[in-house]
């Protein structure tokens, strides 16, 4: 019987302080026993919010052009029905506007619920979608770095990004959006470990090179159901 390698012995001993399931906690997945990394490090709830800031600006330029033109419109000094027609058509459109914008906060609602990554058989793992659903599964020894980012979006809603790279030519990055400092800086961290654990491990080196050379057709596996 193989013995626990230094990556086991790791993630062992940051299992106190770790959410784990001892049940399929990811729809897509069959394993059990897995760090459930988004427990651990959960997303920020703003973040549905800064998924959505487009629509925020779309609808805010809505509203001030329909002020800017009703404006402009009443002192023309127009017909009664031209009127009417004019406030028809700025009624339906605001209201056309924040009624997509509902959607979308709706949309970005469940996609926040049903987000998932986690550290499972020494893959990380990320499992996104509502309706079209995507799972990403990148063994350890591929994650070539971890990065957070923090643009003018996330810097309004006080969050981080973090980015997870890897050799692959498809797919470089794997991104995790809406977290706040702590739990972004805590995920870095674990992750940044799970690299330095296994490149300590002999076993792989030569798995890990081989991956590196043929990174385009194995650096991060995707799946779209």
């Amino acid at each position: 019987m193989r013995g626990k390698s230094d990556l086991d012995k790791f993630v062992e001993s940051k299992k106190a302080s770790l959410v784990v399931d001892n049940e399929v906690s990811d729809d897509l997945s069959r394993h059990t026993n897995v760090v459930n990394l988004r427990a651990s490090f959960p997303l920020a709830h703003r973040a549905v919010f800064l998924q959505s800031w487009r629509y925020f600006v779309a609808v805010g330029l809505m509203i001030t052009l329909a002020a800017g033109g009703t404006v402009l419109f009443t002192n023309s000094s127009p017909t009664e029905e031209l009127s009417h027609l004019h406030h028809a058509v700025v009624h339906y459109t605001v209201f056309g506007g924040i009624f997509v914008l509902c959607l979308k906060l709706l949309y970005e609602e469940l996609y926040h619920i049903t987000y998932y990554y986690g550290y499972e058989a020494e893959h990380f793992v990320i499992t996104s979608g509502v309706f079209l659903k995507r799972r990403s599964s990148l063994h350890v020894s591929l994650i070539t770095d971890v990065f957070l980012e923090r643009g003018l979006p996330e810097l309004v809603f006080l969050v981080y990004s973090l980015r997870v790279a890897n050799p692959s030519s498809e797919n470089p990055f794997e991104f995790i959006r809406g977290l706040s400092r702590d739990n972004a800086i805590g995920l870095q961290d674990f992750l940044t470990n799970l690299i330095e654990n296994t490149r300590g491990r002999p076993e792989l080196s030569n798995e890990t090179a081989a991956a590196n050379g043929t990174a385009q057709s194995y650096g991060g596996q995707a799946r779209r159901l």
